[in-house]
């Protein structure tokens, strides 16, 4: 769990200076709603491949399985979305907005369960 929360203060350490495009870094809410799943996501056994700065202004968490990545995505304006994509095919297969960690766990357990 320690080197997870270390990608969270290395994504707030680099602040503005993580792109040269016009994109924000992510925010207090941003930051602290990550810091605050990780240990859910830990404790349930979800332990993301990879955990990013945002293109879409915000921290992006991600999942594999198989051919399968499944993108967990906290916005700076608050929302929290998912993104399943076939990456052999290139195919999206789920895209939707989400309201809470629990919701989070819950897509998490039947993307590795169902898919």
């Amino acid at each position: 769990m320690k080197s997870l929360l270390s990608h969270i203060d290395t994504i707030e350490k680099a602040g503005e200076n993580w792109t040269e495009e016009d994109i924000n870094a992510p925010n207090e809410y941003t930051i602290n709603f990550s810091r605050e799943i990780i240990p859910q996501l830990v404790e349930n056994q979800f332990i993301p491949l990879r955990i990013s700065q945002s293109a879409e202004e915000g921290i992006c968490f991600v999942f594999n399985k198989n051919k399968l990545s499944f993108y967990f995505e906290v916005y700076n304006d608050k929302e929290l979305g998912i993104l399943v994509e076939n990456f052999d095919d290139k195919k999206i297969i789920k895209n939707k907005e989400i309201h809470s960690g629990q919701e989070l766990l819950n897509e998490l357990t039947e993307f590795y369960n169902n898919l």
